[in-house]
């Protein structure tokens, strides 16, 4: 029973030495630069650092969790760093709280407002469909002025609004668009706006 004990323990750390020499070299390569650039390598260099202060090793982590790094490996190895501050019982609390923290914004997924944008038409539609959007807009354009003005001049602010008989004939008549056209409709919009 102890003979087999001890053969589990020495494969069990023989296999964390390997992972180790296997960490070890993978920070090697990333110390030259290589796909990462030179700053991240650095920055990785200063976590492994086992001689550095904490506080500078917590903000090299942050400054290489920040870099978008084409090496998935070195941003592992900076939030594996981050996990074990956060673990470890004898770090001061405030290094575990900044840590935790770099580690949950980092994991969370970010959201952000989606950006809504206006289409714009150019040449779409028949001539009649625009045509006819200018007509709402100026019937909707006449409407409310008779209604500003009548609750202007009326005594009674809460009064409901009467629009007199035959306010928008012209723009509900059938040559509207013939008669009109394009440039009509621009002279009778000004019109209605300075009117």
């Amino acid at each position: 029973m102890e003979k087999d004990r001890l053969e589990y323990l020495a494969d069990s750390q023989a296999g964390q030495i390997e992972e180790l020499r296997g960490e070890v070299e993978r920070l090697r390569d990333w110390s030259g630069g290589g796909a990462n650039g030179v700053a991240v390598s650095n920055l990785a260099q200063i976590v492994s650092d086992s001689t550095a202060s904490t506080r500078q090793r917590l903000r090299a982590a942050a400054a290489v969790l920040a870099y978008k790094v084409p090496d998935a490996e070195v941003t592992e190895f900076a939030k594996r760093f981050l996990e074990s501050l956060c673990a470890s019982a004898d770090t001061p609390t405030d290094y575990r709280i900044e840590a935790g923290a770099l580690l949950g914004r980092h994991e969370a997924p970010r959201i952000m407002s989606e950006s809504v944008r206006p289409s714009y038409r150019e040449n779409e539609g028949t001539e009649t469909e625009r045509i006819e959007a200018w007509r709402n807009y100026l019937i909707k354009q006449r409407k409310w002025k008779l209604v500003m003005d009548t609750q202007a001049t009326s005594l009674e602010p809460d009064a409901p609004y009467r629009l007199p008989a035959g306010w928008c004939d012209d723009l509900n008549s059938d040559d509207f668009g013939s008669s009109v056209g394009a440039t009509g409709i621009l002279a009778q919009l000004d019109g209605e706006r300075r009117g």
